[in-house]
């Protein structure tokens, strides 16, 4: 899921198989679970994301030598599960 990752993202679990209903049409799915809280859904016949799934840009590392990935996909559904980031007050 996560392009060339460097922060000990790898999924924690096996991923599921499901069939789930989306507007009215049942999908057969596979949904894989991450460490970051959220989930990516796919459709089990295509391999197609079953919600959008866009690519957006994230920050860049300053190792020497090491690239980064200039985007990472963002899974919009399910909704996260654990809590997306910190604030001060946090």
């Amino acid at each position: 899921m996560i392009h060339h990752g460097l922060w000990d993202y790898d999924t924690p679990a096996a991923p599921n198989l499901m069939n789930i209903n989306v507007n009215g049409r049942e999908i057969r799915a596979l949904a894989q679970v991450t460490k970051q809280g959220g989930a990516y859904v796919f459709d089990r016949a295509t391999g197609v994301p079953v919600w959008p799934m866009p690519e957006l840009p994230v920050p860049q590392g300053l190792i020497p030598g090491e690239r980064t990935s200039p985007t990472q996909p963002f899974p919009t559904k399910p909704p996260a599960f654990a809590m997306q980031g910190l604030t001060e007050d946090d």
